[in-house]
Protein backbone atom coordinates (compact mmCIF):
# COMPACT_ATOMS: atom_id res chain seq x y z
CA UNK A 1 0.00 0.00 0.00
CA UNK A 2 1.92 3.25 -1.15
CA UNK A 3 2.54 5.91 1.87
CA UNK A 4 -0.71 8.46 0.88
CA UNK A 5 -3.15 5.71 0.65
CA UNK A 6 -2.01 4.93 3.63
CA UNK A 7 -2.47 8.20 5.02
CA UNK A 8 -5.68 9.14 3.63
CA UNK A 9 -6.79 5.96 5.36
CA UNK A 10 -5.49 6.90 8.84
CA UNK A 11 -7.27 10.01 8.53
CA UNK A 12 -11.02 8.70 7.18
CA UNK A 13 -10.70 6.45 10.22
CA UNK A 14 -10.03 9.42 12.31
CA UNK A 15 -12.67 11.03 11.27
CA UNK A 16 -15.12 8.63 12.33
CA UNK A 17 -14.21 9.20 16.28
CA UNK A 18 -16.93 10.75 17.99
CA UNK A 19 -15.80 12.54 21.50
CA UNK A 20 -18.41 11.73 23.95
CA UNK A 21 -16.68 13.55 26.99
CA UNK A 22 -18.89 15.99 28.61
CA UNK A 23 -17.03 19.19 27.97
CA UNK A 24 -17.51 17.80 24.18
CA UNK A 25 -21.08 17.82 24.73
CA UNK A 26 -22.03 20.79 26.24
CA UNK A 27 -19.90 22.20 23.13
CA UNK A 28 -22.13 20.70 20.99
CA UNK A 29 -25.25 21.40 22.87
CA UNK A 30 -24.37 25.03 23.02
CA UNK A 31 -23.00 25.19 19.01
CA UNK A 32 -25.29 22.67 17.32
CA UNK A 33 -27.80 20.63 19.07
CA UNK A 34 -29.40 22.82 21.99
CA UNK A 35 -32.68 24.76 21.06
CA UNK A 36 -31.89 27.67 20.49
CA UNK A 37 -34.48 29.80 22.51
CA UNK A 38 -33.33 27.50 25.73
CA UNK A 39 -30.06 29.29 25.28
CA UNK A 40 -31.02 32.36 24.43
CA UNK A 41 -33.01 32.28 27.19
CA UNK A 42 -30.16 30.95 29.59
CA UNK A 43 -28.19 34.14 28.16
CA UNK A 44 -31.02 36.35 29.37
CA UNK A 45 -30.28 34.40 32.60
CA UNK A 46 -26.79 35.04 32.63
CA UNK A 47 -27.48 38.42 32.15
CA UNK A 48 -29.65 39.12 34.82
CA UNK A 49 -27.00 36.99 37.23
CA UNK A 50 -24.24 38.82 36.58
CA UNK A 51 -25.80 42.26 36.74
CA UNK A 52 -26.74 41.58 39.83
CA UNK A 53 -23.56 40.34 41.24
CA UNK A 54 -21.45 43.06 39.82
CA UNK A 55 -24.54 45.14 41.72
CA UNK A 56 -24.39 44.01 45.10
CA UNK A 57 -20.53 43.37 45.10
CA UNK A 58 -20.48 47.35 44.54
CA UNK A 59 -18.53 47.50 40.99
CA UNK A 60 -21.60 49.15 39.28
CA UNK A 61 -24.01 51.46 40.57
CA UNK A 62 -27.60 52.21 39.45
CA UNK A 63 -27.87 55.56 40.63
CA UNK A 64 -29.22 58.52 38.13
CA UNK A 65 -26.59 59.25 36.32
CA UNK A 66 -24.85 60.59 33.31
CA UNK A 67 -23.63 56.97 32.09
CA UNK A 68 -26.68 55.42 32.90
CA UNK A 69 -28.28 57.50 30.43
CA UNK A 70 -26.19 57.09 27.92
CA UNK A 71 -26.64 53.62 28.69
CA UNK A 72 -29.91 53.24 27.45
CA UNK A 73 -29.96 56.13 24.65
CA UNK A 74 -27.44 53.36 23.64
CA UNK A 75 -30.04 50.89 23.81
CA UNK A 76 -32.62 52.30 21.85
CA UNK A 77 -30.24 52.55 19.30
CA UNK A 78 -29.17 49.34 19.43
CA UNK A 79 -32.71 47.30 19.11
CA UNK A 80 -33.78 49.95 16.54
CA UNK A 81 -30.37 48.40 14.55
CA UNK A 82 -31.00 45.06 15.70
CA UNK A 83 -34.81 45.11 14.09
CA UNK A 84 -33.34 46.44 11.08
CA UNK A 85 -31.78 43.31 10.70
CA UNK A 86 -34.03 40.99 11.31
CA UNK A 87 -35.62 42.58 8.63
CA UNK A 88 -32.70 42.57 5.82
CA UNK A 89 -32.63 38.86 6.98
CA UNK A 90 -36.48 38.51 6.10
CA UNK A 91 -35.94 39.99 2.84
CA UNK A 92 -32.97 38.20 1.99
CA UNK A 93 -34.68 34.45 2.78
CA UNK A 94 -37.92 36.30 0.51
CA UNK A 95 -35.89 37.34 -2.66
CA UNK A 96 -34.08 33.56 -2.96
CA UNK A 97 -37.72 31.80 -2.91
CA UNK A 98 -39.25 34.00 -5.63
CA UNK A 99 -38.41 34.61 -9.02
CA UNK A 100 -39.39 34.06 -12.54
CA UNK A 101 -41.06 30.76 -14.04
CA UNK A 102 -38.19 30.11 -16.10
CA UNK A 103 -36.10 29.68 -12.95
CA UNK A 104 -38.94 28.53 -10.89
CA UNK A 105 -38.65 25.37 -13.68
CA UNK A 106 -35.09 25.42 -13.72
CA UNK A 107 -35.09 24.48 -10.48
CA UNK A 108 -37.49 22.16 -10.46
CA UNK A 109 -36.46 20.38 -13.12
CA UNK A 110 -32.95 19.79 -11.46
CA UNK A 111 -34.30 18.46 -8.48
CA UNK A 112 -35.94 15.44 -10.80
CA UNK A 113 -32.61 15.02 -12.20
CA UNK A 114 -31.20 14.07 -8.96
CA UNK A 115 -34.58 12.25 -8.05
CA UNK A 116 -33.65 10.03 -10.85
CA UNK A 117 -30.26 9.79 -10.08
CA UNK A 118 -30.97 8.46 -6.47
CA UNK A 119 -33.06 6.40 -7.69
CA UNK A 120 -30.32 4.90 -9.73
CA UNK A 121 -27.71 4.91 -7.24
CA UNK A 122 -30.42 3.39 -4.94
CA UNK A 123 -32.11 0.96 -7.22
CA UNK A 124 -35.45 2.14 -5.67
CA UNK A 125 -38.54 2.90 -7.75
CA UNK A 126 -39.33 6.15 -6.41
CA UNK A 127 -37.42 8.89 -4.05
CA UNK A 128 -38.81 9.49 -0.64
CA UNK A 129 -40.05 12.93 -0.32
CA UNK A 130 -38.56 13.01 3.09
CA UNK A 131 -35.04 14.09 4.11
CA UNK A 132 -34.57 11.51 6.87
CA UNK A 133 -36.42 8.56 4.63
CA UNK A 134 -34.10 9.70 2.00
CA UNK A 135 -31.26 9.18 4.06
CA UNK A 136 -32.05 6.09 5.42
CA UNK A 137 -32.43 4.18 1.47
CA UNK A 138 -28.58 6.08 0.79
CA UNK A 139 -27.76 4.41 4.63
CA UNK A 140 -29.54 0.92 3.64
CA UNK A 141 -27.89 1.32 0.10
CA UNK A 142 -24.28 1.66 1.42
CA UNK A 143 -24.45 -1.03 3.96
CA UNK A 144 -25.40 -3.34 1.97
CA UNK A 145 -22.12 -2.52 -1.18
CA UNK A 146 -20.19 -2.54 2.34
CA UNK A 147 -21.56 -5.99 3.26
CA UNK A 148 -20.93 -7.20 -1.08
CA UNK A 149 -17.51 -5.46 -1.15
CA UNK A 150 -16.67 -7.14 2.12
CA UNK A 151 -17.88 -10.74 0.62
CA UNK A 152 -15.90 -9.84 -2.44
CA UNK A 153 -12.54 -9.34 -0.90
CA UNK A 154 -12.53 -13.17 -0.29
CA UNK A 155 -11.09 -13.44 -3.90
CA UNK A 156 -8.47 -11.04 -3.50
CA UNK A 157 -4.80 -12.42 -3.34
CA UNK A 158 -2.92 -10.19 -2.27
CA UNK A 159 -3.25 -9.74 1.50
CA UNK A 160 -2.11 -5.74 1.78
CA UNK A 161 -5.03 -5.30 -0.47
CA UNK A 162 -7.54 -7.22 1.47
CA UNK A 163 -6.54 -5.58 4.73
CA UNK A 164 -6.91 -2.71 3.19
CA UNK A 165 -10.38 -3.38 2.00
CA UNK A 166 -11.37 -4.95 5.28
CA UNK A 167 -10.09 -1.26 6.93
CA UNK A 168 -12.42 0.49 4.88
CA UNK A 169 -15.29 -1.47 4.94
CA UNK A 170 -14.91 -1.86 9.23
CA UNK A 171 -14.66 2.20 9.05
CA UNK A 172 -17.53 3.13 6.20
CA UNK A 173 -19.83 0.71 8.08
CA UNK A 174 -18.64 2.35 11.17
CA UNK A 175 -19.97 6.15 10.15
CA UNK A 176 -22.96 5.13 8.27
CA UNK A 177 -24.09 3.27 11.41
CA UNK A 178 -23.31 6.15 13.17
CA UNK A 179 -25.69 8.07 10.47
CA UNK A 180 -28.41 5.61 10.80
CA UNK A 181 -28.47 6.28 15.02
CA UNK A 182 -28.63 9.96 14.01
CA UNK A 183 -31.63 9.30 11.93
CA UNK A 184 -33.06 7.64 14.54
CA UNK A 185 -33.21 10.86 17.08
CA UNK A 186 -36.39 12.80 17.69
CA UNK A 187 -36.65 16.06 15.50
CA UNK A 188 -36.13 17.18 12.02
CA UNK A 189 -32.61 18.53 13.11
CA UNK A 190 -31.46 15.76 15.21
CA UNK A 191 -32.20 13.63 12.59
CA UNK A 192 -30.40 15.37 10.14
CA UNK A 193 -27.40 16.50 11.76
CA UNK A 194 -25.32 13.45 11.24
CA UNK A 195 -25.73 14.22 7.50
CA UNK A 196 -24.80 17.68 8.12
CA UNK A 197 -21.85 17.68 10.27
CA UNK A 198 -19.84 14.02 8.18
CA UNK A 199 -17.89 15.08 5.17
CA UNK A 200 -19.53 11.72 2.86
CA UNK A 201 -17.45 12.81 -0.09
CA UNK A 202 -14.21 10.86 1.90
CA UNK A 203 -15.49 7.81 1.06
CA UNK A 204 -15.46 8.25 -2.48
CA UNK A 205 -12.32 9.84 -2.45
CA UNK A 206 -10.82 6.93 -0.71
CA UNK A 207 -13.04 4.37 -3.08
CA UNK A 208 -11.40 5.91 -6.11
CA UNK A 209 -7.86 5.79 -4.73
CA UNK A 210 -8.32 2.33 -4.37
CA UNK A 211 -9.58 1.95 -7.89
CA UNK A 212 -6.96 3.90 -9.02
CA UNK A 213 -4.04 1.42 -7.52
CA UNK A 214 -5.26 -1.52 -7.09
CA UNK A 215 -7.87 -1.70 -10.23
CA UNK A 216 -5.96 -4.78 -12.15
CA UNK A 217 -6.08 -6.78 -8.65
CA UNK A 218 -9.58 -6.27 -7.59
CA UNK A 219 -12.47 -8.72 -8.80
CA UNK A 220 -15.03 -7.52 -11.14
CA UNK A 221 -17.13 -7.84 -8.01
CA UNK A 222 -15.13 -5.41 -5.52
CA UNK A 223 -14.80 -3.25 -8.78
CA UNK A 224 -18.58 -2.79 -9.31
CA UNK A 225 -19.22 -2.38 -5.31
CA UNK A 226 -16.41 0.22 -5.03
CA UNK A 227 -18.07 2.43 -8.37
CA UNK A 228 -21.54 1.42 -6.35
CA UNK A 229 -19.99 3.51 -3.44
CA UNK A 230 -18.20 6.14 -4.99
CA UNK A 231 -21.93 6.53 -6.87
CA UNK A 232 -23.88 6.95 -3.45
CA UNK A 233 -21.35 8.85 -1.81
CA UNK A 234 -22.07 11.66 -4.88
CA UNK A 235 -25.56 11.36 -4.21
CA UNK A 236 -24.69 12.09 -0.66
CA UNK A 237 -22.82 14.76 -0.62
CA UNK A 238 -25.59 16.59 -2.82
CA UNK A 239 -28.33 15.86 -0.45
CA UNK A 240 -26.35 16.97 2.32
CA UNK A 241 -25.77 20.26 0.44
CA UNK A 242 -29.25 20.41 -0.35
CA UNK A 243 -30.24 19.94 3.34
CA UNK A 244 -28.12 22.06 4.52
CA UNK A 245 -29.57 25.12 2.19
CA UNK A 246 -32.87 24.21 3.16
CA UNK A 247 -32.19 24.43 7.00
CA UNK A 248 -30.03 27.59 6.67
CA UNK A 249 -33.06 28.90 4.82
CA UNK A 250 -35.62 28.00 7.59
CA UNK A 251 -33.21 28.99 10.68
CA UNK A 252 -32.63 32.36 9.81
CA UNK A 253 -36.14 32.94 8.50
CA UNK A 254 -37.05 31.87 12.31
CA UNK A 255 -34.74 33.79 13.88
CA UNK A 256 -35.78 36.72 12.26
CA UNK A 257 -39.13 35.88 13.30
CA UNK A 258 -38.37 35.69 16.92
CA UNK A 259 -35.98 38.29 16.47
CA UNK A 260 -38.50 40.84 15.38
CA UNK A 261 -40.75 39.33 18.54
CA UNK A 262 -38.77 40.14 21.39
CA UNK A 263 -37.08 43.44 19.44
CA UNK A 264 -40.01 45.12 20.46
CA UNK A 265 -40.51 44.53 24.16
CA UNK A 266 -36.69 45.08 23.98
CA UNK A 267 -36.94 48.45 21.84
CA UNK A 268 -39.51 49.30 25.10
CA UNK A 269 -37.82 48.41 27.48
CA UNK A 270 -35.11 50.65 26.45
CA UNK A 271 -37.19 53.62 25.82
CA UNK A 272 -38.73 52.94 29.87
CA UNK A 273 -35.06 52.52 30.78
CA UNK A 274 -34.51 55.98 29.40
CA UNK A 275 -37.30 57.85 30.47
CA UNK A 276 -36.45 56.74 33.75
CA UNK A 277 -32.63 57.48 33.52
CA UNK A 278 -33.62 60.74 31.83
CA UNK A 279 -36.13 62.09 34.45
CA UNK A 280 -33.41 62.68 36.80
CA UNK A 281 -35.31 61.32 39.77
CA UNK A 282 -38.64 62.69 38.94
CA UNK A 283 -40.04 59.16 37.72
CA UNK A 284 -41.76 57.07 40.67
CA UNK A 285 -39.71 54.12 40.96
CA UNK A 286 -38.47 54.00 44.33
CA UNK A 287 -34.87 54.09 44.90
CA UNK A 288 -34.85 50.36 46.74
CA UNK A 289 -36.03 49.25 43.70
CA UNK A 290 -34.41 51.25 40.79
CA UNK A 291 -31.56 49.10 40.20
CA UNK A 292 -33.76 45.92 40.47
CA UNK A 293 -35.92 47.50 37.84
CA UNK A 294 -32.82 48.82 35.85
CA UNK A 295 -31.37 45.00 35.68
CA UNK A 296 -34.94 43.85 34.15
CA UNK A 297 -35.01 46.18 31.49
CA UNK A 298 -31.60 45.94 30.42
CA UNK A 299 -32.21 41.98 30.54
CA UNK A 300 -35.24 42.32 28.69
CA UNK A 301 -33.35 44.69 26.24
CA UNK A 302 -30.30 41.99 25.54
CA UNK A 303 -32.65 38.90 24.65
CA UNK A 304 -32.75 40.32 20.94
CA UNK A 305 -29.15 40.17 21.24
CA UNK A 306 -29.29 36.26 23.15
CA UNK A 307 -31.64 35.00 20.39
CA UNK A 308 -29.39 36.47 17.53
CA UNK A 309 -26.39 35.20 18.89
CA UNK A 310 -27.65 31.69 19.77
CA UNK A 311 -29.21 31.21 15.76
CA UNK A 312 -26.07 32.40 14.69
CA UNK A 313 -23.58 29.99 16.71
CA UNK A 314 -25.67 27.08 14.96
CA UNK A 315 -25.80 28.74 11.37
CA UNK A 316 -21.95 29.39 11.13
CA UNK A 317 -21.33 26.14 12.88
CA UNK A 318 -23.35 23.87 10.18
CA UNK A 319 -21.46 26.43 7.67
CA UNK A 320 -18.44 25.29 8.87
CA UNK A 321 -18.76 22.00 9.16
CA UNK A 322 -20.01 21.72 5.69
CA UNK A 323 -17.76 24.32 3.88
CA UNK A 324 -17.06 22.05 1.08
CA UNK A 325 -18.55 19.03 -0.91
CA UNK A 326 -16.05 15.96 -1.52
CA UNK A 327 -12.72 15.25 0.23
CA UNK A 328 -11.15 18.43 0.99
CA UNK A 329 -10.21 19.02 4.24
CA UNK A 330 -8.73 22.86 5.30
CA UNK A 331 -7.10 21.49 8.84
CA UNK A 332 -6.61 18.35 10.47
CA UNK A 333 -9.06 20.26 13.14
CA UNK A 334 -11.82 19.60 11.10
CA UNK A 335 -11.31 16.24 10.66
CA UNK A 336 -12.22 15.09 13.89
CA UNK A 337 -14.79 17.82 14.89
CA UNK A 338 -18.09 16.19 15.15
Amino acid sequence: MSDKLRQELEQFQSRVYRDDSILSRVRDWVFFNGDRALLAGLIGLATFLSLSVVHVVGLISFDYSAGMTRLSTGIVAGEFSLLTIALSINQLIISQETGPAGQIQQRLDGMMDFRQRFERATEVDTTPSEPVEMLSVLADSTLDEIARLNTAKSEITEPELRDLIEEYCDTTDQNIENLKRDLSGSGPFNALSGAITDNYGWHAHLARMILAEYGDSLSDEASDSLESITELMKVFSIARAHFKTLYTRRELGKASRLILAVGIPGLLSGVVLNTIYGSNGVTTVPDPLLPLTAILLITIASLPIAFLASYILRTATVARRTANIGPMVLDKESLTET
